[in-house]
């Protein structure tokens, strides 16, 4: 626990200095990609309100299974670890601190992108923020499933 709060401390560190331009987009799209990518490798196991939960609120709906099986986040960290550089890299997308780590909470995000940026950076938001992280999480997935690390029940959103 040590290191999490350590590691909480830092990012809200760094987040109130420099998490602007393409740091604040790098940032936007790792979180994005836990908003994508647990909605699609959870698909299977939930209705279209837990789907939608985890694609449009957040995915902490998800923490009680991390709880109780840590390896399910293996496919979306890596997911966010690869899009953020090519967030940065390759498309230069930028998002401000105050949007950085909203992930597709409300679509705050992605419409505040386009009306700053305008209609010609929704082709690098599809790729960086939607193809990517569902085809890194679904492979990762599809690839712990059969070692037997995820099982089937692992993703389901509790109901209340």
């Amino acid at each position: 626990m040590g290191t999490i709060t350590y590691l909480s401390s830092f990012i809200s560190c760094v987040s109130d200095r420099s998490l602007d331009g393409v740091a604040g987009g790098a940032a936007l799209a790792g979180c994005v990609a836990q908003f994508i990518g647990f909605s699609v490798i959870s698909a299977k196991e939930n209705n279209l309100g837990g789907i939608l939960a985890q694609a449009l609120c957040t995915p902490k709906v998800q923490l009680p299974n991390i709880t109780k099986n840590p390896m399910i986040l293996v496919p979306t960290v890596v997911a966010s670890a690869i899009v953020g550089p090519v967030s940065a890299l390759i498309f230069q997308l930028e998002a401000g601190k105050e949007i950085a780590g909203l992930g597709l909470s409300s679509l705050i995000a992605p419409i505040n992108l386009i009306s700053s940026e305008g209609w010609e950076v929704l082709p690098a938001m599809v790729i960086t923020y939607i193809v990517i992280p569902v085809a890194v999480s679904y492979i990762l997935y599809i690839a712990l499933k059969k070692a037997g690390r995820i099982h089937s029940g692992d993703m389901t959103v509790p109901q209340s």
